[in-house]
């Protein structure tokens, strides 16, 4: 399934290597074979465009301890020492039988239809989503969804990256490619279509 496993799939290969081929190649291989909506929040968030702050971190810092038992001043810990976040819950998580498994829905779905929601919702609702996303989850997954709704994701590739792959991707020249990336744009199947082609 082209889904968030195969987002995090992405970001696992850019992160594991700091070969700027290995890097395109992953990135190629990602634009090739993503739906375009994917494929557009992809780019979006590889090119260090983030979600507004979808939950405050209070928040998930208290259903975290919530969920784990965990004391304040343990999660201070080793926070101090995981010094990331999003990595010190979805490991904090491996501690709790995990809930019903999330199905695996396309990067473009989480994002629209799961997290940008959660802005409007209300602290309750944002607490009981939060916690179900984090029990259906695993680790990898859940470390993700965590980046994307702290709006801390960031992975070793820069921009030029990003377009050089894009370019490759889809015969286009990187001059075209990276002028289609400026300015303000929202992610959509047809933005996609629109840079690559």
């Amino acid at each position: 399934a082209r889904c968030m496993k195969t987002f995090f799939a992405l970001y696992e290969a850019l992160d594991r290597t700091t070969s700027t081929n290995a890097k395109v190649a992953a990135l190629v291989d990602y634009f090739r074979s993503a739906p375009a909506a994917d494929a557009a929040w992809a780019v979006f968030f590889l090119t260090g465009r983030r979600l507004k702050r979808v939950v405050p971190s209070a928040g998930l810092r208290q259903w975290s301890q919530d969920v784990t038992g965990l004391p304040d001043w343990l999660l201070g810990e080793c926070y101090s020492a995981a010094g990331d976040f999003g990595e010190l819950v979805a490991l904090a998580l491996e501690a709790v039988p995990p809930g019903p498994p999330e199905p695996d829905l396309p990067l473009a779905t989480w994002v629209e239809e799961r997290l940008l929601p959660l802005h409007k919702a209300d602290p309750a609702a944002q607490r009981t989503l939060v916690i179900q996303w984090w029990l259906g989850l695993p680790r990898g997954e859940r470390f993700l969804l965590n980046k994307l709704l702290t709006g801390e994701f960031r992975v070793g590739v820069s921009h030029t990256l990003v377009v050089r792959a894009l370019a490759t991707a889809s015969g286009s020249e990187a001059t075209i490619i990276a002028a289609r990336l400026m300015g303000d744009w929202t992610p959509s199947a047809d933005w996609f279509a629109g840079v690559t082609t």
